[in-house]
């Protein structure tokens, strides 16, 4: 995920490191964004991801997405 291009939107990178903004998955997961397309992740009725695990995908994006 860390530096692949978004098949959707391939301005952007799925997890762009250093940079939450601009990463596709924080996009698909919060339901907006400059190049959000179709619907938020997860799927049909499943609630939306928490706000807490928002934050830790945040910080680890902006972190740089170690890999660990």
């Amino acid at each position: 995920l860390v530096g692949v291009a978004s098949k959707r939107c391939t301005t952007q990178s799925l997890v762009d490191p250093g940079s939450p903004s601009t990463s596709y998955l924080i996009s698909k997961l919060v339901g907006s964004g400059a190049c959000y397309y179709g619907g938020r992740m997860p799927p049909g009725a499943a609630p939306p991801t928490p706000a807490a695990d928002l934050a830790r995908l945040r910080s680890w994006i902006a972190a740089g997405a170690p890999n660990n």
